[in-house]
């Protein structure tokens, strides 16, 4: 049986439970976000949160800090495999993204300068840029 993920944050799913989703975007998801971040993209990170249904968001968040490990997969896959982490990345950070990257037969690891978590949002050139070197090579 696989091991169940740590929980990376001390915000759990019964704190946004009870304390809501304004505590949750401070305490937990705002705090992803790289020093660097536009404060126009961090806002309209907090609107799209702001529009969840509570009790779908503690679903959510028990549900992905109780899934079960897919380390297996990465080390099993034979095909490429690409990690993108911002240098700012604290959840799950640079050491276990590298660490995610080695594992995989074909591991490759792009660290996006001065971006967090959210590199979609952060920075979405740079993550369009990746996806499409990925899609030539495929």
């Amino acid at each position: 049986m696989a091991a169940v993920r740590p929980r990376v944050s001390c915000f759990s799913a019964r704190d946004a439970a009870q304390k809501g989703l304004e505590a949750a975007w401070c305490e937990f998801w705002k705090p992803l976000f790289a020093n660097e971040a536009s404060p126009g993209t961090i806002e309209k990170a907090k609107r799209i949160t702001m529009r969840q249904h509570l009790e779908d968001v503690v679903r959510g968040v028990t549900i992905f800090h109780t899934r079960p490990s897919r380390d297996d997969v990465l080390s099993n896959f034979p095909g490429p495999v690409v990690v993108v982490t911002g240098s700012e990345d604290v959840a799950p950070g640079l050491k276990i993204s590298r660490k995610q990257a080695k594992m995989a037969q074909q591991g490759h690891l792009h660290v996006i300068p001065d971006c967090g978590h959210y590199v979609p949002m952060e920075q979405p050139e740079a993550i369009n840029s990746i996806i499409r070197q990925v899609l030539k090579t495929a």
